[in-house]
């Protein structure tokens, strides 16, 4: 929940003012967030849309394509889009550039030294 949702969820009861002093956002901004909310339901609507298509390139190239022939694909659909919405964004498209991890494994190998540096060196 963002802090704006705060405010409009409790609005009624509190007052605009008093919760926009509370959590630290300008009125004017909470008021710009609730006039442009329409839009961003569209926009949020409209990337869902493009994530089924992408998906479905993807699917159809047994996850072969990445993002450079996803967008081509869809340019040539007639959908204009960037290169970087045309990533293929879920877990059954891991990024290849990813590094795997193993659980329980010490990522950071001078993390030890920097917490032990203000231990006690006797013990």
């Amino acid at each position: 929940m963002t802090r704006f949702q705060f405010v409009a969820d409790h609005q009624a009861r509190y007052g605009v003012k008093r919760l926009c002093q509370l959590v630290g956002v300008a009125r004017s901004s909470f008021y710009y967030w609730k006039a442009i909310a329409p839009a961003r339901a569209a926009r949020e609507a409209a990337d869902a849309a493009l994530a089924v298509r992408i998906q479905a390139v993807w699917a159809r190239h047994d996850g072969t394509y990445g993002a450079p022939r996803i967008t081509a694909e869809l340019h040539d659909e007639g959908l204009p889009i960037n290169r970087k919405k045309g990533r293929p964004g879920d877990a059954s498209a891991p990024d290849p550039r990813a590094a795997a991890t193993t659980p329980g494994t010490d990522h950071h190998p001078g993390s030890r030294r920097r917490q032990d540096a203000g231990s006690d060196p006797a013990s």
